[in-house]
């Protein structure tokens, strides 16, 4: 009996061999709108064939429906915007499906959809590159969404969501997207804060096997630090449950008592069929390889640690919150979800900066970006600017560091810093003090500044120091001025990006703090900075909101 993949290659064999009669595609590979004119021919000599040639029509069809389908729901995948007008109209797909009924459930459907998203990250090995995947579980299946439209806020994994837009295959060009009334929480709810129970699973692949070095003692190591790692020890002893606990002020923890480390097991797959890596698949058999050992309803994230498996191209991959996942004995349960490449974290130090970061996805944070203007700072309000996904290097959310998550990400998405008490929104004149952001305990650090009268803009301002495991490691730059991003919500509503408030027209991004001592005037508001006082433990700000006069902008 033929295997699963020798059938699915045998049956594309088949279409190539279709394709090879159809004149003028053999040459090359058809597009989609090649195809469509193909199919629309086709249609129109089989409505008067006689029978005989109507069935080898009808086969050369098959053939071309099924190359279009795979053309058509790699077009929505790359570009959905573009393979949209490319679908045939209602009235067109009905008279094919009458001409082709046995192909007709291959054809491009319109419709609407709903059910659980399962919202993913993707980091390249350089976090330079990024991709998003969209999965909607419905009731009978899972389809692949491509937005054609933009984001909806607040989209994140487990939200309830519905579509509506055009289908081929299982992928799907989303024209619209609502989201739906959240169902009833499960018993273990997904928290930004609290003690975080982790299961890590280690998987050796079918034909791939994790290194030598990449031992349970490592993982416990990354997590929980040397006292959980006999043979894996860390001179800085830097380890995730750290990172969290001192970023958050102690709200956030790994959970030292639940936590677990378990495997390797030796999964039944390589996942990288034909070159694509299919993390689904793995997933799957991860949790049923460890089901025996682990009760999946003790825990709300799972790590997977797998080795390169020349398909599976990213450092890690990551599911933006939590949502439904499923064991053998347990069934369902909530929990987020990580694929972490052995390879990307065979030393304690990467694998704390990739965990953190995999991690900050799984507590729902996006990226840590930049945002270059040129020669200034900031454009107008409402003006992007070049976008670098990465580009903040001051944040673990940014290309590999060590950096804290962002004052706008631990205020306004982790709830780590209290209004009025860690951070402050200013609108007023004044002159404010802020404190180390690594100092410890927690005092105010941050500070939250509308950038000039009347707008919805703001500029989250921090202080980092030389202190500590991780603010020590950044660029020295940093340590002497204020480092401060831009929120913008005619932008990008919800999200802070970094800008350069040091030397603009340079092209480095190491160096972007406002230095102490020096003032900035946003040349598109009419907001006024200074910073000064600048000691080991704090810094002021003196914000002003200049006043019009005769055409000019002064103090008062």
């Amino acid at each position: 009996m033929l295997s699963n993949s020798r059938l699915r290659r045998f049956a594309e064999a088949l279409v190539v061999l279709a394709l090879v009669a159809l004149p003028g595609l053999a040459q090359q590979t058809p597009s989609v709108t090649e195809l469509n004119d193909r199919l629309l021919e086709l249609q129109e000599q089989v409505s008067g064939a006689a029978p005989e040639q109507a069935v080898g029509l009808r086969n050369q069809a098959a053939g071309v429906i099924q190359f279009r389908q795979r053309a058509l729901s790699a077009l929505i995948a790359q570009n959905p915007q573009q393979a949209l007008p490319l679908a045939f109209a209602p009235g067109v797909l009905a008279q094919l499906a009458s001409s082709f009924p046995g192909s007709a459930a291959q054809l491009e459907s319109r419709g609407v959809w709903q059910g659980e998203l399962a919202y993913l990250i993707e980091d390249d090995e350089s976090m330079a590159a990024s991709r998003t995947h969209l999965r909607l579980r419905t009731e009978q299946e899972v389809l692949q969404l491509h937005l054609a439209v933009a984001q909806p806020p607040g989209l994140r994994s487990g939200v309830q969501l519905q579509v509506a837009g055009l289908r081929a295959g299982d992928s799907v060009a989303v024209e619209s997207a609502t989201l739906l009334p959240a169902p009833p929480a499960p018993p273990l709810v997904c928290s930004t804060q609290g003690a975080q129970p982790i299961v890590a699973i280690l998987a050796n692949l079918q034909s791939f096997t994790l290194g030598a070095g990449i031992t349970q003692d490592l993982v416990w190591g990354i997590l929980l630090g040397n006292a959980f790692a006999p043979t894996s020890q860390n001179p800085g002893n830097r380890h995730v449950d750290d990172f969290w606990q001192q970023n958050s002020d102690g709200k956030t923890s790994v959970d030292s008592a639940t936590s677990v480390v378990v495997g390797p097991y030796t999964l039944p797959g390589d996942y990288n069929t034909d070159g694509e890596c299919d993390p689904d698949s793995m997933l799957a058999d991860a949790l049923a390889a460890a089901d025996p050992d682990v009760n999946f309803n003790d825990y709300t994230r799972v790590m997977i640690v797998f080795p390169q498996n020349m398909a599976c191209s990213f450092a890690g991959l990551a599911s933006v919150g939590c949502f439904t996942n499923s064991s053998p004995h347990e069934h369902n349960f909530n929990a987020s979800v990580s694929w972490n490449r052995a390879d990307q974290m065979d030393t304690r130090n990467s694998g704390v900066q990739l965990i953190t970061h995999e991690g900050g996805h799984n507590l729902g944070l996006a990226h840590a970006s930049s945002r270059d203007f040129g020669a200034k700072t900031l454009g107008p309000i409402g003006t992007p600017g070049t976008h670098d996904e990465y580009g903040d290097v001051f944040s673990t959310m940014g290309a590999w560091n060590f950096g804290f998550y962002s004052a706008q990400h631990a205020a306004e998405q982790l709830d780590w810093l209290t209004l009025d008490t860690n951070y402050q929104v200013v609108e007023t004149n004044g002159t404010y003090t802020i404190e180390n952001y690594e100092k410890r305990p927690a005092g105010m650090k941050a500070l939250k500044v509308r950038r000039g009268t009347g707008n919805d803009a703001w500029l989250w301002i921090e202080y980092r120091q030389n202190t500590g495991l991780y603010d020590s490691r950044l660029n020295s730059q940093v340590w002497d001025g204020v480092l401060i991003h831009h929120q913008d919500s005619t932008t990008d509503p919800g999200y802070t990006y970094l800008p350069d408030f040091f030397e603009p027209a340079m092209d480095d991004w190491t160096d972007v703090a406002l230095p102490a001592g020096s003032t900035w005037t946003d040349s598109h508001s009419n907001l006024f900075l200074r910073v000064s006082n600048a000691t080991a433990t704090s810094v002021d700000v003196t914000v002003t909101y200049l006043k019009k006069r005769k055409g000019q902008l002064i103090s008062d």
